[in-house]
């Protein structure tokens, strides 16, 4: 088993025969529910006993390291698993009587443990052996029979500790029910007048609250009679699939946050069915019956946006996380927390905030599912619309766990949509607390916290906290990029395929171009991702990257059938909307499908207010408004777009709205220079996160946030042809631009200035570059590269020149 194969050299064991051993005692065990012991548990459990069995080397301590326990706890586990080794065929009750001398018990004790079947709903397995001795040694105790408890335990599989828990159980339970001494119930021959479903939906009904009350008062966190977490009933999924390091990040996190319930996420159709109904039925999202399994979410207003000023990243000291910037300068390239006041932000907000809602546990992949390049996260959260949406834009479930089965270290994410400090929850359907959200990233724990926001870009934790903010630090520890970049494949007539990756910020097009129809005959676009790359090197010295994402969460006003027909063919199936605008037909709106819209269709804005175009003052669609829509629908999704080994990059492109000024396209001299480029990124403020006015800003590589598209393919081309080192550009101060004629304009429809498309004004660039050095000087000062500092002047020295 490749699991225990892993686990041998950390605790010791190089005897094979261990292994072939262990593996046949786990078969032995499998389907039995040992208390509360994961499946590595089991298996560590299972090595020891081999080993000892065999005369081999065991290292116990390794053994309590991984599985993050004391000696004396791990003792009792082993002990259980044994018992159940050392167990034959499981006695009735019958058999225990005999064997007990206590036969006059035998048809009392029968009728208790059916019952207390009747009435389980917890979906327990009766067919361990406690449940058979306790329900007679119960009946032997109420009736005062002199039977020795020692003599009960020796046929139990339970601890000490958990026979008593079980034992006090049992006995509530029987004096509730009338199993008392001198007072032994009979029951009733099944009538016609009542089903078996009608007496177990009373039973469960009556007694359900009793059980669950009853669970929340055991001493033991855990105790394996119920699948409960530190008290708190667990109402969807196995604890015991749950690897130590899991268990114990949720086990924190419900005595913090403390959950009504938990609900650990398997990703089935069946549970997101359930989720949507769910979310309908609180008046989160309403159906779209034009469409297929579509959704419309209208948000609290005050939560539209991801709120950077919000968000901090914690380390020890402030310049591991933000250049030192100029006395007297505000820092734009990130916050900075200290860690006690990151703990201290958490319990102010954390501590009971989860009260009356259910913990959701979801276990994700970023990138495809055992990807060399790929990384795993378990995001808490109390809002089904993050699991409906994660289930989208992630990989979810079974799948993600069993790669945490060897207890892995993963990327830790708590999200909480927050309660305001007065209690008063503005937007029933969309609870959130503006006033105090926050979000936080330490690199050093591999953590994410986010309260206050159901917004995606705040609440989606595995998108830009964890593929941009956190990836990227685990990206520099370990050697690879976590970039802001859209992945596409371009073939060219010849059918030679190229990938290349470009940074935009977000709301600058990368979706349109990630998903763009070429105008020029021949040519083929397909979309690897349209948000986030993930590079590093191969053996060869290729650049290979993925998309970590499994769907795409884009800006929807703006797009269009003109502007992108891939996307527009792509979202209108599976895919929940936020903040657009809904019509009367049971469809949605927005700016830019007004080509779109049936004559004497009403549209209803994203606040819910009726709107008319041409009238309204306001926009139909929030500026922001989104599309959260599986990849794999994308009709030109590339066949390669969850390669295990990535797809091989040729060409990296950078950026940006800017309405005059810089070259349409321009080549880098070299890679230092490419690097210069993109560290000097400005462009136009978007609607993306909360700036306002379009202003001009620095935009390093498309990352300040993050730590007509179909004629750009003649860009596109020219990029091809210089990859392939053809002679079709001409050095300008600032880079290669085309030749003159070296651009493709065949067919365009209007008239193209290509002089005023390339020209490289000298008083611009003047003012660019004064701009630039300010930007650095202030805002990254000494922490500013010696190369970067020397490709500025190298710049400055070439205007100059003009």
């Amino acid at each position: 088993m490749e699991v225990m194969q892993k686990l041998a050299p950390k605790l010791g064991i190089d005897n094979p025969q261990v292994i072939s051993e262990a593996i046949e005692l786990i078969r032995n065990i499998n389907g039995k529910r040992l208390g509360n012991l994961t499946e590595i548990h089991k298996y560590i459990m299972c090595m020891d006993i081999a080993a000892s069995k065999l005369g081999s080397k065991f290292n116990y301590d390794a053994a309590y390291k991984t599985l993050g326990t004391k000696k004396s706890h791990y003792n009792r586990q082993c002990t259980m698993v044994k018992n159940v080794l050392q167990m034959k065929d499981q006695k009735s009750i019958h058999e225990i009587c005999i064997q007990l001398s206590c036969e006059q018990v035998n048809k009392t004790a029968e009728q208790l443990l059916n019952k207390y079947k009747e009435c389980d709903v917890l979906d327990r397995d009766f067919n361990h052996p406690q449940y058979s001795v306790t329900a007679v040694w119960t009946i032997c105790r109420l009736n005062k029979l002199p039977i020795k408890k020692s003599d009960f335990l020796s046929l139990s599989t339970l601890t000490s500790q958990q026979w008593n828990k079980m034992e006090i159980e049992f006995t509530k339970f029987a004096e509730e029910n009338g199993f008392k001494a001198d007072n032994i119930i009979r029951f009733p021959k099944s009538t016609t007048t009542i089903n078996n479903m009608t007496v177990f939906l009373i039973l469960a009904r009556r007694y359900a609250g009793e059980v669950g009350r009853f669970a929340k008062h055991f001493a033991h966190p855990n105790v394996g009679l119920f699948n409960h977490i530190r008290g708190i009933s667990v109402v969807h999924g196995n604890l015991n699939e749950l690897s130590p390091r899991v268990r114990t990040y949720i086990e924190d996190n419900v005595t913090l946050c403390q959950p009504e319930k938990v609900h650990i996420c398997d990703g089935t159709d069946n549970e997101n069915s359930h989720l949507l109904q769910l979310l309908q039925q609180q008046g989160t999202i309403v159906p779209l019956p034009k469409y297929q399994n579509c959704w419309l979410a209208r948000t609290n207003p005050a939560d539209v946006a991801r709120m950077e000023s919000r968000t901090f990243i914690c380390t020890d000291k402030r310049a591991e996380t933000i250049p030192t910037t100029k006395d007297g300068i505000k820092g734009s390239l990130g916050n900075w927390m200290s860690p006690r006041d990151m703990d201290q932000a958490v319990k102010d907000r954390f501590t009971g905030c989860m009260r009356g809602r259910t913990m959701y546990v979801v276990p994700f992949s970023m990138g495809p599912i055992g990807s060399p390049l790929s990384k795993i996260g378990v995001e808490l959260t109390d809002s089904a619309y993050v699991v409906a949406s994660m289930r989208v834009m992630t990989r979810i479930g079974q799948k993600v766990l069993a790669l945490l089965a060897d207890n892995s270290e993963f990327v830790k994410c708590l999200h909480s949509v927050g309660t305001p400090a007065n209690g008063v929850v503005e937007k029933a359907s969309w609870p959130c607390d503006p006033e105090r959200t926050i979000i936080l990233q330490k690199p050093q724990n591999n953590e994410i916290v986010s309260y206050g926001s159901g917004y995606g870009g705040n609440s989606l934790l595995g998108k830009k906290c964890f593929a941009l903010r956190i990836g990227s630090t685990i990206a520099k520890r370990e050697g690879w990029l976590a970039e802001h970049m859209l992945i596409l494949g371009i073939t060219s007539p010849n059918g030679k395929k190229r990938y290349i990756a470009a940074a935009f910020p977000s709301a600058c097009g990368k979706t349109n171009l990630a998903m763009m129809t070429p105008t020029l005959p021949g040519y083929k676009i397909e979309c690897v991702g349209d948000d986030i790359a993930w590079m590093r090197f191969d053996q060869t010295g290729q650049l290979r990257a993925i998309n970590p994402e499994n769907g795409f969460f884009g800006v929807a006003p703006g797009t269009s059938m003109k502007t992108n027909p891939n996307a527009m063919k792509t979202v209108f199936k599976n895919t929940i909307f936020t903040n657009v605008a809904s019509t009367s037909d049971g469809g949605v709106f927005w700016e830019g499908m007004e080509d779109e819209l049936t004559d004497g269709v009403q549209i209803t804005d994203w606040l819910g207010n009726p709107w008319k175009m041409g009238e309204s003052k306001t926009p139909a669609a929030h500026p922001n408004s989104r599309f959260c829509s599986p990849a794999d629908q994308c009709p030109i999704i590339d066949p390669n777009w969850e390669a295990a080994e990535g797809v091989p990059i040729d060409a990296i492109l950078f950026g940006g709205r800017r309405p005059q000024g810089v070259p349409l396209v321009y080549e880098a001299m070299n890679w230092e220079h490419g690097v210069f480029i993109g560290a000097a990124m400005r462009s136009e403020a978007t609607a993306a996160a909360e700036h306002k006015g379009k202003i001009i800003m620095h935009d390093p590589f498309a990352m300040r946030p993050f730590f007509g598209f179909g004629e750009n393919s003649r860009v596109l081309q020219w990029i091809l042809r210089r990859i392939e080192n053809e002679d079709c550009a001409s050095q300008s101060p600032v880079g290669f631009i085309p030749k003159n004629g070296a651009l493709n304009m065949e067919g365009l429809k209007e008239a193209v200035d290509f002089d005023q498309l390339f020209n490289v004004d000298k008083g611009f660039w003047t003012k660019e570059v004064a701009e630039i050095e300010k930007y650095f000087d202030e805002q990254v000062g000494s922490d500013l590269p010696e190369n970067i500092a020397k490709q500025l002047n190298a710049l400055k020295n070439r205007v100059e020149k003009m």
